[in-house]
């Protein structure tokens, strides 16, 4: 009789703990389906078009020079700028995981920023497959920490 009980009580936890597991299961697919649902607002990665720019050697004082940069311009960017104002750091790293938006968030992102994409040219990355074979994995941590320390307020002063 003792060890029924001790089996009931241990079965009503088991039934408690799964039952926390799918309500955390379920609140997590509704999550995954709204963030889905609201990148209907995003471009696609291959509707992407880019131009890499060099900046001119640019001299501040006799003593201080500015360095020539590579920078990205993404064509028709205003559409996904608008939208990923409206999103936290944790919402853009998920884009910039999807295979879908990855490409394009990461090169709207070098645009706002401002980032030097000295890469590109040296590899000559100009589409999504070369990006992801040389610098995906190194740009997602760099936007973890850059956004870790500016927030988005370059996305907003866009």
């Amino acid at each position: 009789m003792k060890r029924e009980l001790e089996m009931t009580k241990r079965l009503l936890e088991i039934e408690k703990e799964n039952a926390k597991r799918i309500d955390y299961l379920l609140i997590t697919c509704l999550f995954l389906i709204m963030f889905k649902t609201s990148y209907g607002q995003l471009v696609l990665n291959d509707s992407t078009k880019f131009e890499i720019r060099r900046t001119s050697l640019k001299f501040i004082t006799p003593n201080k020079i500015e360095k020539s940069k590579y920078l990205i311009t993404v064509e028709e960017k205003s559409k996904d700028l608008k939208f990923l104002k409206t999103l936290n750091k944790q919402s853009i790293i998920l884009l910039l995981e999807d295979e879908n938006f990855d490409w394009r968030i990461n090169l709207i992102l070098y645009d706002v920023f401002k980032k030097d994409a000295l890469l590109f040219y040296v590899f000559d990355i100009r589409n999504r497959l070369d990006w992801v074979k040389y610098d995906k994995d190194k740009d997602i941590i760099y936007w973890k920490k850059e956004l870790d320390n500016y927030g988005i307020f370059p996305l907003a002063r866009e």
